[in-house]
């Protein structure tokens, strides 16, 4: 395996986890009985700084 196919194959992992984490936030504001801006907003800062993570550990 290639260093390009590898950079691939990582890269659709990312946007993997990148997608089902912003999906997760989506959903948590839209069932959330308080679903405000502002309770969304927050939502996706903490979703970021998941995100921060999960790519820090990549």
């Amino acid at each position: 395996m290639n260093i390009g196919s590898w950079a691939l194959i990582e890269g659709s992992k990312m946007k993997a986890i990148l997608m089902s984490a912003g999906e997760r936030a989506l959903l948590a504001g839209l069932i959330s009985k308080d679903a405000n801006v502002n309770s969304a907003l927050s939502e996706m800062k903490r979703t970021s700084i998941r995100v921060k993570k999960v790519m820090a550990e990549y």
